[in-house]
């Protein structure tokens, strides 16, 4: 069982930020490619070192999901690296895009990297200062070591996979191409990797992060309630925090009592992420999401009631084939009765290989005119943090404002706030909790 090192800081005074939304077409942050990022890069670093004289090497990663957006980012990475630097460059691209989506003709001549092959990036690195492209695309069951060593882009934040794939079917997806079939750690590894990272390298928050952490489980005959019970017992004598990741409403309405319970403990943030990505009943069907609108209200309902200032966000696919007026409405109407504080806004593109890829589609317009109309019912919602004026929060400090003068941390909520920190005044303050009066919200 793990125990505190620090004790809890005087109180400082903060602001907080108001809503937050995703509006890229077809782009939505992944977790899981990030932490692939850091388990590669202690290793790319390392062949860096030991090649220090190769005036041909350059350390830039292409690591992404698999949405075409990130396809064209991609193809617009390598073109601009091979034309701005020397043409005979070489480049290794990892994740998704590569597993699924292989025989792109801008693969042709640089060596490429798949979700289950993370752990041969040093042999990949070998091959290419050796003058050969390589294609690691082989789809294993064996499943990448939570050990993995890592190099993070914030240095008191862990995140672990706790499974990989995912059960479901839907459609338009084109991310169970490359990451396969529910895949769950042992929940002992888990904890041995939390005891591990919080004892040796100070993390400070965790996430717990999956295509569906809500399925986690369910291929090893245990379940997502379970290994947080555990997690939380590890950590409940600590200042750890805990932020779970993605879950889809099918695996989540067996145990939302048991979730309820769960996210009011002092070590989880009130957080979650639950998807609906349409409010009528006619499109989920299309979409194969295996749940009606009404349970995902239930979620809903049962979350708010339970926890009254918890913060749920969620996605919306705008103009997906056949969404009549009608279909769009219900989604409008559903944002509106709910003002979900986060709202991820995708417009609908056909993926090739996919079931909806078939699918009649709408006019590229109508898609367009739709995803405005969500996106200013979005903004139309009044300050979701009013609550938390002149409050006094516990809040958990973990990295530095690239664009002002503050250092930031989130509150029990997970909701952004901004502590001043001109010339460095409480970078100390980092990795700590602090309690903050919070004198503004925006």
């Amino acid at each position: 069982m793990l125990k505190n090192k620090k004790n809890e800081k005087n109180t400082s005074s903060c602001s907080c930020s108001h809503n937050s939304t995703n509006t890229n077409k077809n782009s939505l942050t992944c977790c899981s490619n990030n932490n692939d990022i850091c388990n590669q890069e202690p290793y790319v670093q390392i062949e860096k070192n030991k090649n220090d004289t190769n005036e041909h090497y350059t350390n830039e990663h292409y690591n992404n999901g698999t949405i075409e957006n990130d396809k064209k980012t991609i193809r617009n990475g390598i073109e601009k690296t091979t034309t701005k630097k020397k043409k005979d460059i070489k480049i290794i691209v990892c994740g998704c895009v590569p597993q699924a989506e292989q025989n792109m003709d801008i693969f042709e001549n640089v060596s490429l990297v798949g979700v289950n092959n993370i752990d041969k990036i040093v042999e990949v690195v070998e091959y290419v200062i050796n003058g050969y492209n390589v294609k690691y695309l082989k789809q294993s069951k064996k499943m990448t070591s939570l050990n993995f060593p890592k190099i993070r882009k914030n240095k008191f934040i862990e995140i672990i996979n706790i499974n990989n794939g995912c059960l479901g079917n839907c459609t338009y997806c084109k991310t169970k191409f490359a990451r396969g079939d529910l895949a769950s750690y042992q929940i002992n590894e888990i904890i041995e990797r939390i005891q591990y990272v919080c004892a040796q390298e100070n993390i400070k928050e965790i996430w717990m992060t999956s295509e569906d952490t809500g399925a986690y489980g369910i291929d090893i005959n245990t379940n997502i309630i379970k290994l947080l019970q555990k997690v939380l017992s590890e950590i409940e004598h600590t200042d750890v925090m805990i932020r779970l990741g993605m879950t889809n409403p099918p695996y989540i309405l067996k145990h939302i009592k048991d979730m309820c319970n769960l996210l009011k403990h002092k070590n989880m943030y009130e957080f979650i992420h639950i998807p609906v990505q349409s409010g009528s009943n006619n499109v989920l069907k299309n979409m194969n999401r295996e749940y009606v609108i009404e349970d995902f209200i239930y979620l809903i309902d049962n979350l708010r009631k339970n926890i009254p200032n918890i913060t749920i966000s969620t996605d919306i696919i705008c103009g997906f084939p056949y969404e009549t007026e009608e279909d769009h409405n219900q989604t409008i109407n559903l944002l509106k009765k709910y003002e979900f504080p986060i709202l991820n806004i995708s417009q609908f593109y056909p993926r090739r290989g996919t079931v909806a890829y078939n699918m009649k589609k709408i006019n590229t317009k109508i898609v367009k005119l739709r995803s405005r109309d969500v996106t200013e019912t979005f903004l139309s919602y009044n300050n979701n943090y009013n609550f938390l004026n002149g409050t006094t929060q516990k809040i958990l400090f973990t990295e530095v404002s690239s664009k002002s003068d503050h250092i930031i941390g989130h509150t029990k909520q997970y909701v952004k706030v901004l502590l001043q920190n001109k010339a460095n005044e409480n970078i100390h303050l980092l990795g700590t909790c602090v309690n903050c009066k919070i004198v503004s919200t925006h």
